[in-house]
């Protein structure tokens, strides 16, 4: 569902994965509310949608913008001009041949997608992906809206890669449970 931190998961991971040196795209597949341009502290300019409608006379990595902090850098391919039919645009080949040239260009491509309760663009997207992670944002997502989801994924026969729980509310939790780590822990610098 909307809000769940998909896009600032998908922007720490990249991180990481710079920070292994490896060469790391993030491609932002939500063209109807993009994001990770602004995680990154970049402009929406062009990206997917303008290389996609292009039709091959656009090269990506013309469009390609570069973030650099310290030592980690990484490529951040912005959701691009607004369009008015992004599952369309999405299931066309032209988005699937750009994907194929992406993986073959990276080490690692991630990709941003909608909510997929919400939209078939994540559903198209996966397809396309060798693996699929499912954010979910704990205490507010429902569970059948969970299920489902999961269900759609698998009906069509996408690997999914794990979860990502979000936004747990660590002293709640630590409540419940927190009496057996702290009698742990308790004795750990003794």
């Amino acid at each position: 569902v909307p809000s769940e931190g998909k896009s600032e998961v998908i922007s720490n991971i990249a991180v990481s994965f710079a920070m292994l040196d490896k060469k790391v795209l993030v491609v932002d597949c939500d063209l109807r509310k993009p994001k990770v341009h602004r995680n990154f502290g970049l402009t929406r300019g062009q990206g997917v949608s303008d290389v996609v409608l292009s039709k091959g006379t656009l090269d990506y990595k013309k469009v390609v913008q570069k973030f650099k902090y310290n030592k980690v850098e990484l490529d951040i391919l912005s959701a691009g001009s607004k369009i008015s039919n992004p599952s369309e645009l999405i299931n066309s080949s032209y988005f699937g041949n750009l994907m194929k040239q992406l993986k073959q260009d990276y080490d690692l491509v991630l990709v941003d997608c909608p909510p997929i309760s919400n939209m078939t663009d994540g559903v198209l997207v996966s397809k396309l992906a060798d693996g699929t992670v499912y954010v979910i944002e704990s205490a507010k997502t429902d569970y059948q809206v969970i299920q489902s989801s999961i269900e759609e994924l698998k009906d069509n026969k996408l690997f999914m890669l794990g979860a990502i729980l979000t936004k747990v509310d660590v002293k709640k939790e630590k409540k419940l449970y927190g009496y057996k780590y702290d009698y742990y822990y308790s004795n750990y610098n003794k």
